[in-house]
């Protein structure tokens, strides 16, 4: 399984902050914002992150905590599903898209079976 972290904050301070507080996870792709134009909503990071993992859009779950993450999972084509610890409500998930809700993070275990 590949994993990618994909931010709206700045490049450097994403990789920073991956780095530091999830030591002990790796992470395929680590992207933050480096250019306005590619922030999200607008799918292009998310799709080269899908290139760069020889996936298509479709074979990518795309998991976030807000309405647009959703937006960009919907956008770039990936499989939209909407983490219920993070700082959104699932009204904000559902209505922007989330095909699927988590109430933490194990529940990811029943949608890769």
């Amino acid at each position: 399984m590949k994993l990618a972290v994909f931010s709206n904050k700045a490049d450097e301070f994403t990789r920073k902050i991956v780095l530091t507080l999830l030591p002990e996870w790796y992470f395929d792709a680590i992207s933050g914002l480096s250019i306005e134009a590619y922030k999200k909503p607008n799918p292009f990071v998310a799709l080269q992150i899908s290139e760069q993992f020889g996936l298509k859009p479709e074979e990518i779950l795309y998991l976030g905590d807000s309405g647009v993450d959703m937006q960009t999972a919907n956008n770039a084509g990936m499989y939209a599903v909407g983490a219920l610890w993070g700082f959104r409500t699932k009204e904000e998930l559902t209505s922007n898209g989330a095909k699927y809700l988590l109430n933490n993070p194990l529940d990811l275990i029943k949608i890769l079976r």
